[in-house]
């Protein structure tokens, strides 16, 4: 069970804003592995919950995610981090399907609701229709404190491992903690990852550079590569969170065109690839070190020798 006797927990169905209808069932008697799999009446698509003074929240698109032949867990510090990661979750979803069947099945989890710069309601709100646009069959929200993810440390290490142990996943993605530009992404990575070898998973566990990771190509990197139709899915997940992108600024810009930029740097002039994501793996042998090449098949890019690219972007 994801709830234990420690844990103060209230659950609430019909979510808006963060007001709803208290659910008529007993909190322990619900867990994250029967909201996945679609138990409980449509209406209970989203559930908002208190836990030890936090609102958690769960989005459920669609059920399924506990019987994926291959589970995807996608961590990020804010909304919108997903968004950020060049699209790696909608090409293993996509690359997942076999005959219309969804084989890959994504999770995403935010850990807090990006209260430092919006409306948390809003937020989660935009954080739900972006990662729907990704493909997510699930959507978490923890409802830590936006910059305060060093403080609140070992809280979240120890929710992520009531989590990482209810969704078993193969493969978790995470920000890259080598990205030194925002504590709040290295510290949900090193979170995530504690919990995995705390919790005995060995999982691939892949990094995305989010938005300032044009960062040396070093051992584990990988490129993966994106056509015209995939990368608008991207940007139309990044634009769902309008509340930071309806400005276009720099930042944004820059994280926009940042596909199409290392295709021209890696691969200058192929036809063939339009759009190219990077990202890392962790070479930890405690995790799994299964090519990712195994689950990206065509889309997968090999990057240039690694002592003679630095990201110019």
């Amino acid at each position: 069970m994801l709830h234990n006797s420690n844990t103060a927990v209230n659950f609430r169905s019909g979510w808006a804003g963060f007001t709803a209808e208290k659910l008529g069932f007993r909190p322990q008697n619900e867990t994250l592995h029967s909201f996945m799999a679609g138990k409980g009446r449509p209406e209970d698509n989203q559930l908002q919950m208190n836990v030890n003074g936090r609102t958690e929240f769960w989005h459920r698109n669609e059920p399924g995610f506990a019987d994926g032949q291959v589970r995807v867990v996608s961590i990020g510090a804010h909304p919108d981090d997903t968004a950020l990661s060049a699209g790696l979750e909608h090409i293993l979803v996509k690359k997942g399907k076999e005959n219309g069947k969804k084989n890959t099945r994504l999770a995403v989890i935010s850990a807090t609701p990006g209260q430092a710069n919006g409306d948390p309601s809003v937020r989660i709100n935009e954080d739900v229709l972006g990662t729907k646009a990704l493909d997510a069959d699930v959507y978490v929200n923890l409802g830590f404190s936006d910059g305060n993810i060093a403080r609140e440390f070992d809280e979240v290490y120890l929710r992520l491992s009531q989590y990482l142990r209810e969704l078993r996943p193969h493969i978790v993605i995470l920000p890259d903690p080598d990205d030194l530009s925002h504590l709040d992404h290295v510290g949900i990575s090193l979170a995530a990852t504690a919990a995995l070898q705390d919790n005995h998973m060995s999982p691939l566990v892949l990094y995305t550079d989010h938005q300032f990771g044009d960062n040396e190509i070093g051992d584990g990197s990988f490129g993966f590569s994106l056509h015209s139709g995939e990368k608008g899915v991207v940007e139309t997940a990044f634009l769902k969170h309008s509340s930071q992108t309806a400005t276009l600024s720099a930042d944004v810009v820059r994280v926009m065109s940042r596909p199409d930029a290392r295709a021209q740097q890696f691969y200058p002039g192929d036809p063939d690839i339009e759009y190219l994501g990077i990202g890392r793996q962790n070479l930890d042998p405690r995790f799994s070190q299964e090519p990712i090449s195994f689950y990206l098949g065509s889309s997968h890019v090999p990057l240039r020798p690694v002592e003679t690219i630095v990201f110019q972007i």
